[in-house]
């Protein structure tokens, strides 16, 4: 029988206040070695923005071994961005003056880039499934997700000198942060201590953020990264400050965007059981918003708007059940066999799609052995986030080369409790 580790957390300040001085936590989850693919640590961290930057800064250097920043290439680019993060994104502002001060650095006259803590970057390739409260036994909104990775470093997977670069997806937290303005949120994440990959705030708004598959690679050396980064920033914007898929979608569209190399998207989801994609067009830029119109919402990594009924979908064979499109049919396909879902029910679901393949013909966006590297289940209601993580494979069965079945960390469980 599984344990549950639950980590309860307290928030009772209003906006507006400030704390007399930082709090910050942390505890090491899982060890990365032989019984553990992965690292995992927990972050607990409640001040002012400016604080929460300098602290997750400190991380950064001291935890993850971030050591050097990007920068600009020019001065007036650095400019830019701060006049476009003072008029559009003060909390991020904030933080990140917090991480000048944690490297030294003076905020206002450098070239450095101060609102990314990026390390291990690389793509997310994920199976979800958001469930309105009204389709849950227990009345709640559930999403239940799955991140998936391929078992290697960016630089193989972008064909590039691996030389040390560490696998991708090995140094992984779960990150609660409680400021003093903007709303209390809680995640998982990786690749960018100032985001995450999913998230819930104490509104009990959800984002999470996929690859987008059938979106072409930008290349370019000298991306534009004047607006905020779509997907990263722009989810942590979200949990920030929105409390339903409204506010989102109006906040989406105000804000300039800046693509990073790898295509994704995102999933919102807000507690009267509405939800959103929200995906970039490549041909003219626009965003794309697909409604879920009360119903529950699969997600994979396939744009919805261009794919928005299963008979359009591209041909694949049984066997490929890594392939985005047999996902996405086959959470449908369990969708249909229920009325109303529990919270097992929704694990049990994302437990079907699972990544545990080794064989190239599996349908793998990368020819390269790709893994669930953590399930994640959030619970609207009761603000609380459920999550286990991949440690190492089964046994492997020699018809297939794939493991058989994986083998899992406990759950661990967290929850934000207090103003809602």
């Amino acid at each position: 029988m599984k344990k549950f580790f639950m980590f309860p957390i307290l928030f009772l300040f209003s906006a507006g206040v400030l704390f007399a001085a930082p709090i910050v936590k942390e505890k090491i989850l899982l060890t990365q070695g032989k019984d553990s693919y992965q690292s995992v640590r927990h972050i607990v961290i409640r001040g002012t923005n400016e604080e929460i930057g300098k602290a997750l800064g400190g991380i950064a250097k001291n935890s993850y071994g971030v050591t050097e920043l990007g920068q600009y290439p020019d001065a007036v680019y650095a400019k830019a961005a701060d006049i476009y993060l003072a008029q559009n994104a003060p909390i991020l502002r904030e933080r990140a003056k917090g991480v000048a001060a944690s490297y030294g650095k003076s905020y206002g006259d450098s070239l450095f880039v101060f609102d990314q803590l990026v390390y291990d970057a690389g793509p997310w390739g994920c199976s979800s499934v958001y469930y309105p409260p009204s389709f849950t036994t227990e009345g709640s909104g559930f999403l239940g997700h799955n991140m998936d990775y391929p078992l290697c470093s960016i630089n193989k997977l972008l064909k590039l000198p691996e030389g040390s670069a560490p696998s991708m997806f090995t140094r992984n937290y779960v990150i609660e942060l409680y400021p003093d303005k903007g709303y209390a949120s809680i995640g998982v994440g990786t690749g960018d201590l100032l985001s995450v990959v999913t998230g819930m705030n104490e509104k009990g708004l959800i984002a999470i953020l996929h690859t987008d598959n059938y979106t072409a690679i930008n290349t370019d050396p000298k991306a534009d990264i004047s607006g905020l980064i779509f997907p990263t920033q722009i989810l942590r914007y979200v949990l920030d400050n929105c409390q339903t898929v409204d506010e989102a979608k109006t906040a989406i569209l105000n804000q300039k965007l800046s693509l990073t190399f790898e295509p994704a998207h995102l999933l919102i989801a807000d507690v009267s059981g509405r939800s959103i994609t929200v995906e970039i067009n490549p041909k003219n830029l626009r965003v794309e918003f697909t409604e879920n119109a009360g119903k529950p919402q699969p997600f994979t990594n396939h744009p919805l708007y261009r794919f928005k009924n299963p008979s359009t979908f591209p041909k694949y064979t049984p066997y490929e059940e890594d392939n985005t499109f047999a996902r996405y049919n086959k959470l449908v396909e369990l969708l249909g066999q229920k009325k109303l879902f529990s919270a097992d029910d929704v694990l049990a679901n994302e437990d079907q799609v699972k990544a545990r393949w080794n064989n190239p013909k599996r349908g793998m966006a990368n020819p390269i052995p790709n893994r669930t590297i953590w399930t994640d289940l959030y619970d609207q209601k009761a603000r609380t986030l459920k999550v286990k993580f991949f440690v190492k494979d089964g046994p492997i069965d020699p018809a297939t080369g794939d493991p058989k079945d994986l083998v899992w960390s406990d759950f661990f469980c967290f929850q934000i409790t207090g103003k809602k």
